[in-house]
């Protein structure tokens, strides 16, 4: 769709982001919510111009939008309006449903029981009117996607709150077109958060959520791989209103671990999967409050050091958006670094910027902030300093000058759902790409003291 974008200027408030935190002062992705907030946040390369822009769901005006980062270093347009009708909307997800190489969006909505997707038609951020996958979902809440029964294509899971169960739908035939609820439990209670994840390594995708029958945490097992799950497997009993759950390797050795935050208990957390079979640890504490309850968290390496990170929003309070280092790489968290004080629901870490570092946004009140990335700021020298990369754009042959055949680095080439493509474990001066699709692509080179990301185009 060509329409022409009212482009404006960041506002930076006068306050600064807190001392030590690594990351440099509020910014507005929008601050023109009306009354609303945002509820969920996702952010994915909408209109395929290589950079991250920003989608929502605001259950107070029952809205699904997306927003465009229009040059790559965190310049927003206004707000672009998918759905202004669902009711009690509170997840989205962002995945290709109909395989046409272009990102589409998915919703729940709550009060409506309904779960629904919006056709990405010209790759552009151009959505259809919602397409139903189900309007039989009563409290429909938890949401994600998955290729549950091992055919290709993404099918779509959902905690029905109000119903007491988790139930997926699938894509009968690769285009959108779904078919009627499969069960995966019942009886349950407050079903906020699905996760799908491989949880015990045998190549089918299981669903973790944040309740079971007891209300503790739990990860039910794709039985045969085509969407029959067993009965729940408690990953811990030693929580207290558990809230949201993700799944991530934790302390790198290559199996799911789960993520957890309390709402009862005040406590953000992990659990080892001690065997990669699904076979959880005790309670690793990772923060503890008194008068603060962490909401929403998410995880990825936030300061380039090759392991996991955490980041979590908290309400009570004035709030707090922070994030926590995992300083071994095994799990061992540093106290909290305290970004901003504000409250907040949502938190997702990506890289708005295009520097190679991963930013925080956060939905605070009727707005959406992001906060840039400057844990890089002291870092000593690195290898890739004087790397340079030709020819860009490629039509068969990166080539990489500048640099040592001895510096240690890994090389990884994304497209741009961020699905790798090509990766080297050590540092090569050629790389072939005469393979690979015309596109966008991320190029990501790693040394130890830092990192770079490349934005590439494949002739």
């Amino acid at each position: 769709m060509k329409k022409t974008l009212l482009l404006y200027v960041l506002i930076f408030l006068p306050v600064t982001a807190l001392p030590q935190s690594g990351f440099g002062e509020m910014q507005y992705v929008t601050n023109d919510m009306g009354g609303g907030g945002a509820w969920d946040l996702a952010a994915a390369d909408i209109d395929n111009d290589g950079y991250q822009d920003i989608i929502y769901c605001d259950s107070n005006y029952h809205t699904v939008a997306w927003i465009k980062n229009i040059d790559g270093q965190g310049t927003f347009s206004p707000i672009q309006y998918i759905d202004q009708n669902l009711i009690m909307t509170q997840h989205i997800t962002v995945e290709d449903i109909d395989n046409d190489g272009y990102l589409d969006v998915v919703a729940t909505s709550a009060q409506d029981g309904k779960a629904v997707w919006y056709k990405n038609t010209d790759g552009q951020g151009t959505f259809s009117s919602a397409l139903i996958i189900s309007d039989q979902a009563p409290g429909a809440r938890g949401l994600t996607t998955g290729d549950i029964d091992n055919d290709g294509d993404p099918d779509v899971i959902v905690g029905a709150h109000a119903a007491s169960k988790i139930i997926w739908y699938e894509n009968l035939d690769g285009l959108g077109n779904f078919g009627s609820e499969n069960l995966v439990a019942t009886g349950l209670s407050h079903t906020l958060f699905v996760n799908a994840a491989d949880i015990n390594n045998d190549g089918y995708i299981d669903i973790v959520t944040n309740t079971s029958p007891n209300t503790y945490p739990a990860w039910y097992q794709n039985t045969d791989g085509n969407g029959n799950f067993g009965s729940a497997q408690i990953i811990s009993n030693e929580t207290y209103g558990s809230s949201h759950v993700i799944t991530m390797d934790i302390d790198g050795d290559g199996d799911n671990d789960v993520l957890n935050s309390e709402f009862g208990g005040q406590i953000i957390s992990w659990f080892e999967n001690t065997d990669g079979l699904g076979n959880f640890g005790a309670k690793q504490i990772i923060a503890e409050t008194t008068t603060l309850t962490p909401d929403w968290m998410d995880a990825e390496d936030i300061d380039n050091d090759g392991d996991i990170d955490v980041s979590g929003v908290y309400i009570g309070g004035d709030g707090r958006i922070a994030w926590f280092e995992n300083t071994d790489g095994a799990g061992l968290f540093s106290d909290s670094k305290v970004i901003d004080n504000h409250q907040s629901i949502a938190v997702i870490i990506t890289d708005l910027d295009n520097d190679g570092y991963k930013d925080i946004v956060a939905a605070i009140e009727n707005s959406i902030v992001w906060y840039k990335n400057e844990t890089y700021l002291g870092v000593g020298e690195t290898p890739l300093k004087n790397l340079v990369i030709t020819p860009n754009p490629v039509d068969m042959r990166l080539y990489f000058s500048g640099i040592s055949d001895k510096a240690q680095v890994s090389i990884n080439l994304y497209d741009i759902r961020g699905k790798v493509v090509i990766s080297k474990k050590s540092f090569i001066p050629v790389l072939d790409v005469s393979s690979l699709k015309t596109g966008v692509y991320f190029l990501e080179i790693k040394a130890k003291t830092g990192s770079l990301v490349k934005r590439v185009l494949k002739k």
